[in-house]
């Protein structure tokens, strides 16, 4: 399986639904190839009480993607001591949310970065297999993310302070919006991590997914 050579990547997201998002393989596919039927090998501890965790079945979630409808497993475990259950995540995804992360990544970018209307968004947003995606939906998306950018900016700043801590990323942004500048942070952050790779086409969501 392809291997990402930050710990960033290995770093697992504390919630109280009990999720831990991973690096997984870079799309549906990849992810399928490997884990349709095998879990994923995984050396995490339980998020509440830090004991071992045991292989505990799996349920079969839906993805939409722009052109698909996919059925994918996500394995769980159940940690040994609390007995409290974890599901396994790729980070291509959202928890609660069918649809894949560059179709909400492209939403942040047109409305909140560009100023772009959900009129403008919205009919290029017509999914092949599932039809559009309502108003109703898009706006529930921006709400969320008004309500995620203050602690998405603070965590990005001391990610970045913890790789250079001569640095000063709010002197750095200060010019930018909170979205413009929150899309900065996470070029800049990939800089430090990856000086040789370029920054990728997308991708901040799956990191957001990890370190929020």
């Amino acid at each position: 399986m392809p291997q990402r050579d930050c710990s960033l990547f290995e770093a697992h997201l504390q919630t109280t639904s009990m999720i831990i998002i991973k690096y997984l393989g870079k799309n549906i596919k990849q992810y399928l190839r490997y884990y349709q039927d095998v879990p994923p090998a995984i050396e995490a501890s339980c998020p509440c009480c830090d004991n071992k965790l045991h292989r505990h079945g799996f349920y079969t979630r839906t993805v939409v993607t722009k052109c698909s409808v996919y059925h994918i497993p996500i394995y769980r475990w159940i940690c040994s001591s609390c007995t409290k259950t974890v599901s396994l995540l790729p980070d291509f995804l959202s928890p609660y949310k069918v649809f894949i992360g560059w179709i909400q990544e492209s939403l942040f970018y047109r409305h909140f970065v560009r100023g772009e209307s959900y009129s403008t968004i919205h009919p290029s947003l017509v999914l092949q297999q599932a039809g559009s995606i309502s108003f109703r939906t898009l706006k529930r998306w921006c709400a969320d993310w008004k309500m995620r950018i203050e602690s998405s900016f603070q965590t990005l700043t001391k990610r970045i302070l913890n790789y250079d801590p001569l640095s000063k990323p709010h002197v750095f942004i200060r010019n930018f919006n909170p979205y413009e500048g929150f899309s900065e942070l996470i070029q800049y952050l990939w800089k430090k991590i990856h000086p040789s790779i370029p920054y990728p086409f997308y991708g901040f969501l799956p990191w957001i997914n990890q370190l929020i």
